[in-house]
C-alpha cells in the first residue's frame, strides 16, 4: 500500500477498513479470485479496480505481473473521480494524487462567507469613489512552474497551487499531497530560499541516476516509493491514528536524519505536522540498536514539560516496547537540571 492512501482510508467506517484488511490479505494469496472483481478501468492501462464490499472499491497500479500497489479506496461510484499518478522526476518514486479529495481538502478550510449585514443609513457612495478589493496575493507567485517541478513538487498539482492564498489552503494541500510536494511548499512558505529548498530538502531524496518514467517497477524500489506490505504493519497504519502510520512509513529525508551519523550537535526543524518527533523517537532507536548489552541509561530524550516526557516515554514504549524504554532516560529539562544540581553537591 502506498503511503498517503492510508490517509483516505482511515476516514472510512469501521466496518469498510475491516473489510479492507480482508480484501487485502485475499489479494495477496490470489488476486484473480472471482470474488475480487479485478478489472482494469476504461482508458487507462496501468490503473484496476477490485471489489473490497458491495460499495468500496480498492484502485491499485499494476507494476508488473503480479505485482500490485493499493493507491486508494473509493465508493464504487466515485472510481472514475479525477486521479493522477506516475514516476517522479526528480525523486524517481511513484506518487499518487486525488485531486478530487485535495481539492475537497482546501474547500473545507476556505473561511465562512460574512454574514449580511443590515443596509447603510447614509447613501452609497457614487460608483467612481467605490473601490474593489485587491484579489488576494496566491501563496507561492515568487516561484515559477520550472522552479517548483525541479525541487518535486507533483507536477498534477500546479494549477491547485496556483489558487493557494492562505496558510489553512496550503495545509488543506498538504494533508494529501506526496510527502515531498508537501516539504518542499511548507519549506517555501517558512522563508526558505529556492536554492536552501534544493539543497536541504529536495537533494536528500532525489534519485541517483536517470529516472525512467515508464518503468514503474524501477521505481517502487526506490526509496522515496513510500510503502507498507505486510499485514501487520497495515493494520498498525489503519488503527492507531498518525502515530501509528509514522510509526510504519518513514519518509527517505526522515530517514536519513534518523540514520545519519553526526561530528557534532545537531538541529532539526520544519514546519507543524512534518514529523520532528517521530524523526527523534526513531532516531532513539536507532541510537539503542547500536549499543551493546547492558542495563544502563545512555541515551537522554527530554523535553521542555512533565506531560510531553510522559507522552514520549509512552511512544517509545509503542515503538520498540520494554527492552528499548530500558535504555533510555526519558525526563524533562527542570528534572533533568535539578538532577544535575544534586549531583555536583
Amino acid at each position: 500500500m502506498l503511503d498517503k492512501a492510508d490517509k483516505e482510508i482511515r476516514k472510512l467506517p469501521r466496518t469498510v477498513k475491516g473489510a479492507f484488511f480482508d480484501f487485502q490479505h485475499k489479494f495477496r494469496t490470489n488476486p484473480h479470485t472471482a470474488g475480487l472483481k479485478l478489472q482494469q478501468l476504461k482508458g487507462d492501462s496501468r490503473l484496476w479496480s477490485a471489489r473490497v464490499n458491495d460499495e468500496y472499491r480498492a484502485l491499485l497500479l499494476r507494476l508488473a505481473e503480479d505485482d500490485w500497489l493499493i493507491v486508494s479506496v473509493k465508493h464504487r461510484k466515485d472510481v472514475y473521480d479525477r486521479m493522477s499518478y506516475g514516476v517522479n522526476q526528480v525523486t524517481g518514486g511513484i506518487e499518487y494524487v486525488d485531486l478530487e479529495v485535495v481539492e475537497d481538502s482546501i474547500l473545507r478550510r476556505l473561511p465562512a462567507p460574512p454574514s449580511a449585514k443590515p443596509a447603510p443609513a447614509t447613501p452609497a457612495p457614487p460608483a467612481s469613489l467605490e473601490r474593489a478589493p485587491e484579489p488576494a496575493r496566491p501563496l507561492f507567485a515568487d516561484w515559477t512552474d520550472e522552479q517548483l517541478l525541479k525541487l518535486g513538487v507533483a507536477e498534477p498539482l500546479l494549477p491547485v497551487i496556483r489558487t493557494l492564498t492562505t496558510v489553512d489552503q496550503l495545509l488543506g494541500l498538504v494533508e494529501y499531497a506526496p510527502q515531498l510536494t508537501g516539504e518542499v511548499l511548507l519549506s517555501l512558505f517558512d522563508g526558505a530560499s529556492f536554492e536552501d529548498v534544493l539543497d536541504q530538502v529536495t537533494k536528500p531524496v532525489a534519485a541517483t541516476g536517470p529516472v525512467d518514467p515508464e518503468d514503474f517497477g524501477a521505481a517502487v524500489q526506490r526509496p522515496a516509493t513510500v510503502v507498507t506490505t505486510t499485514d501487520e504493519a497495515l493494520r498498525e497504519a489503519l488503527e492507531s491514528g498518525d502515530f501509528g502510520r509514522w510509526k510504519v512509513f518513514l519518509h527517505p529525508t526522515q530517514a536519513k536524519l534518523v540514520e545519519r551519523r553526526y561530528n557534532g550537535p545537531a538541529r532539526v526543524g520544519g514546519g507543524p505536522g512534518t514529523g520532528k518527533t517521530i524523526v527523534a523517537l526513531h532516531r532513539v532507536r536507532h541510537l539503542v540498536r547500536q549499543l551493546s548489552p547492558g542495563r544502563d541509561k545512555p541515551v537522554l530524550l527530554t523535553t521542555y514539560n512533565k506531560n510531553l516526557a510522559a507522552d514520549l516515554r509512552s511512544r517509545l514504549l509503542e515503538l520498540g516496547g520494554e527492552a528499548l524504554l530500558a535504555r533510555v532516560e526519558v525526563s524533562h529539562v527542570d528534572q533533568l537540571a535539578l538532577r544535575i544540581v544534586r549531583e555536583a553537591e
